[in-house]
């Protein structure tokens, strides 16, 4: 699924309290970053601890709370186009819903695009054409990828990136863009909460070094890399890789390899080779749009052309 984003005309459901909550704190930033500010995401996350508590123990029945959270977010209750390994009832818990999978026949395992990289998550996608760009586009000099915790990042400088965005009511797993061997794997910036990941935020925080983070880097047998930062939100600091994901492991294209728990989030994108973006996004791309698209779709190849 590909939707084009136009900047005057996205439609998007937001409830109007989060609205106001993200102006005053990350737009505004009436409490700085200090430990004022820590304190208050510290007391904000920890309304979010019950969602792994099994409804049940909290009283709560699941169908009515996981259609609230759909009503709430904008995401389709109808049932030719649930697309979900479970029904509303039978989740145990928020988080069990909210980083839900696929039933066999939707998942991205199962429909993967022809590229050699693919979308590793369901999301808004911004495309760079290299690296250095990025600080000139997002207007915020500070916004590099040195210190990020990419090995070897210089190599990945001249070359075509992307950094995708995760609306709440989004496909919360993320998986592997492509076929290889995992070089990097590694949480990093844990002892301190996250600031928002929305895109408005990008002009003055380098979300990519000062937010929690996961940073996973796959070679393959040509020693093109791909490295991604998975970075966590505000009230999404939660980024549970999946246990069985060590460095040294052989990883197949579109392979699960974790999830976000609670809220929004975003994931970059980085090579250390030409990418060529998959055909039908180039002209997308060349008006200056962003664009949206499932995971597992393809979105770019080395050097080549492709297009499902």
């Amino acid at each position: 699924m590909l939707i084009w984003k136009r900047k005057k005309s996205i439609k998007k459901t937001r409830p109007l309290d989060d609205v106001i909550f993200h102006v005053l704190l990350f737009k505004w930033r009436v409490l700085g970053d200090g430990w004022l500010f820590q304190l208050v995401l510290k007391r904000l996350n920890s309304s979010f601890q019950t969602w792994d508590v099994p409804f049940a123990e909290l009283g709560q029945d699941a169908e009515t709370e996981v259609l609230k959270f759909c009503k709430r977010w904008g995401v389709s209750v109808d049932s030719e186009n649930w697309l979900w390994s479970k029904e509303p009832k039978e989740y145990e818990t928020m988080n069990e819903w909210f980083c839900r999978r696929f039933a066999t026949e939707h998942s991205p395992e199962r429909n993967l695009g022809s590229a050699s990289v693919v979308m590793p998550a369901t999301a808004t996608v911004t495309w760079f054409q290299n690296v250095t760009e990025m600080p000139r586009i997002l207007k915020n000099d500070r916004f590099t990828i040195a210190g990020v915790g990419i090995p070897d990042y210089e190599e990945y400088m001249s070359h075509s990136c992307a950094l995708l965005y995760l609306e709440p009511a989004d496909y919360h797993c993320f998986h592997m863009p492509m076929a290889g061997k995992i070089v990097k794997c590694e949480l990093l910036n844990q002892n301190k909460y996250s600031v928002t990941v929305k895109p408005y935020i990008l002009s003055t925080i380098n979300i990519l070094r000062r937010n929690r983070r996961a940073v996973v880097v796959v070679e393959d047998k040509s020693s093109k890399r791909i490295a991604m930062v998975i970075i966590g939100g505000v009230t999404v600091d939660s980024i549970r890789l999946d246990p069985a994901l060590q460095e040294g492991q052989n990883v197949n294209k579109g392979q699960y390899i974790g999830c976000f728990a609670r809220g929004g989030s975003s994931i970059a994108v980085f090579s250390n080779h030409t990418l060529n973006l998959d055909s039908h996004l180039s002209p997308v791309v060349a008006i200056g749009k962003k664009f949206k698209l499932s995971v597992g779709r393809s979105l770019a190849s080395f050097n080549e052309i492709v297009s499902d």
